[in-house]
C-alpha cells in the first residue's frame, strides 16, 4: 500500500489504499499498533497530554533541557573512560539509552533483534498471517513472547513512576513523569472532573514516549555518525563551524542559527535515513476520493513519507548525502516544503519539537569532543549504508572509532 504524503502526488508514488495492512509490512508494524500502541479516544487524551509536556520539555526555558545539559557533558567524560576504542551497534544501545531506558527496553530489543535484521523478503509466512488475520495473534509464539515483554515493560514503568513519586518536588521538573504528576496535582486541587491526567494515561504515555522517541533517536544519531565517519570531508566542515562559533563551551540551542552547515548536516541525515519510510499506519475518518482513488471510511492508509524525502523532483540529488540541499547560495540554512521525516498536518509526530532539540545537542556535543573514523583495517567506501529492516530503518551492524579531539 502507498499513499503520497504530501497534496500534490510526488510522481514516483502511487496512492494506494486497502482495508487490511499489506502483507508485506513486517510483523513489528501490525503487532505495535494492534496491541501496544493506544488508540480512540484512550489515544487523543494521551496525545493532549504528551502534547503540552513535549512542547513545554523542547523550550529553551525549561528544567528538561538544564537536566539535559548535565547529561550532555557526562557523555564525553563516560565514552572517554571507555577501555575499548570501537564499539559497535549493539553497544550503543547501552551506552544511549542510559539508565531506566535501557533497562525497559532491553528484553524488547533482545526478542526484536532478529526481527530488525530481516529485509522485508524474508518476513516468515506466519508474521504475514498475522498482518492478514490479527486474530491468529495468540496462537504464534512470537506474538506471545511479545506480549509478556509488554507487561513486563509495562510493570517496570509503573514501577518507575512509583520511585518518582516518592521524590516528586513541583519545584523542580527533572522528567516528563515529573511534569505529568505536578499537573495532575494540580487538577486533583481544583477538583476537576474527566480529567486526561491519571495514572493510566501516565503509564500509556510514558511507554508511547519510549517506544517513540528512545529507538527513532537513538537510530538517527547513529546515522549521523556513520554519515561522518564515511564522508570525513563532511565531518571536517561540521567540526571547523564549531570551533569557530561555538568554541570549547558547551553548545547551546540558541547557537542553532549560527551553526548552518551543522544543522543542514542534521536534516540531510534525517531525509536520507527515512527511518520511518512508511510512517504509522492511520484510518480514514470518512469516504474521501484522493488523486483518482476512492478510500472508504475506516481504510487504514500508510503515508509513504519516501516519496517525498527521496523525491527526484524535490532533491538535487536525493539517493546521495548532500548538505547542500538545506543551504542557500550564501551558505545560510534554507528550509524545504519536502523535508517531512516527522510527517505533517494534524496528525504530525508529537515528539518533533523534543527529537529536534535531542538530536542537536547530542551530535554536537559528541562532534566537539570526537572525531569518528572506520576501525583499523576498514575503509570509508566499506562503511555500508544498507539499513537493517525493521520497525525503523536502523543502521546496519558495524564499528566505529571515537576519538579525543582534546
Amino acid at each position: 500500500m502507498r499513499l503520497c504524503a504530501r497534496t500534490h502526488i510526488s510522481k514516483n508514488a502511487l496512492p494506494m489504499a486497502t482495508p487490511n495492512p499489506p502483507g508485506v509490512v513486517p510483523f513489528l508494524i501490525s503487532f505495535a499498533f494492534n496491541n501496544f500502541v493506544n488508540s480512540g479516544s484512550n489515544l487523543t487524551a494521551t496525545c493532549k497530554v504528551c502534547g503540552t509536556k513535549i512542547n513545554e520539555a523542547g523550550s529553551t526555558t525549561s528544567d528538561f533541557i538544564r537536566h539535559l545539559k548535565t547529561h550532555l557533558n557526562s557523555c564525553p567524560k563516560n565514552m572517554d573512560q571507555c577501555s575499548q576504542s570501537t564499539w559497535d551497534r549493539r553497544r550503543w544501545w547501552s551506552w544511549q539509552d542510559t539508565g531506566q531506558s535501557n533497562r525497559l527496553w532491553s528484553t524488547m530489543l533482545r526478542s526484536l533483534e532478529t526481527e530488525r535484521s530481516l529485509p522485508y523478503s524474508m518476513i516468515s509466512t506466519k508474521e504475514m498471517m498475522y498482518n492478514m488475520f490479527p486474530w491468529l495473534g495468540p496462537f504464534l509464539k512470537n506474538w506471545r513472547d511479545a506480549m509478556k515483554n509488554v507487561e513486563a515493560n509495562r510493570e517496570d514503568i509503573k514501577s518507575l513512576i512509583a520511585d518518582l513519586k516518592e521524590t516528586l518536588n513541583p519545584e523542580m521538573c527533572r522528567c516528563f513523569v515529573d511534569a505529568f504528576l505536578s499537573r495532575k496535582l494540580n487538577v486533583e486541587e481544583s477538583e476537576i472532573k474527566d480529567s486526561h491526567y491519571h495514572d493510566d494515561n501516565l503509564v500509556d504515555s510514558v511507554m508511547n514516549l519510549f517506544a517513540a522517541g528512545t529507538d527513532t533517536t537513538g537510530n538517527t544519531l547513529q546515522w549521523c555518525l556513520l554519515f561522518m565517519a564515511k564522508y570525513p570531508h563532511f565531518q571536517d566542515q561540521v567540526q571547523a563551524e564549531l570551533s569557530r562559533v561555538v568554541g570549547s563551551r558547551q553548545v547551546r540551542l540558541e547557537d542553532r542559527m549560527n551553526l548552518p552547515y551543522t544543522d543542514a548536516v542534521i536534516h540531510e541525515t534525517q531525509r536520507l535515513a527515512n527511518i520511518v519510510p512508511m510512517s504509522i499506519p492511520h484510518k480514514t475518518s470518512r469516504d474521501v476520493t484522493f488523486q483518482g482513488y476512492f478510500i472508504k471510511e475506516g481504510t487504514t492508509v500508510f503515508p509513504l513519507l519516501t516519496s517525498v524525502l527521496h523525491d527526484e523532483s524535490e532533491w538535487e540529488s536525493p539517493h546521495t548525502f548532500n548538505p547542500s540541499h538545506f543551504l542557500d547560495k550564501e551558505g545560510k540554512f534554507t528550509r524545504r516544503d519536502a523535508f517531512m521525516p516527522f510527517s505533517a498536518g494534524r496528525r504530525v509526530c508529537l515528539g518533533e519539537s523534543l527529537a529536534r532539540m535531542e538530536l542537536f545537542l547530542f551530535f554536537t556535543a559528541l562532534l566537539q569532543h570526537f572525531r569518528f573514523t572506520p576501525p583499523p583495517g576498514v575503509t570509508e567506501d566499506e562503511l555500508d549504508l544498507t539499513p537493517a529492516v525493521g520497525f525503523i530503518l536502523a543502521p546496519s551492524p558495524h564499528e566505529l572509532c571515537a576519538v579525543s579531539r582534546q
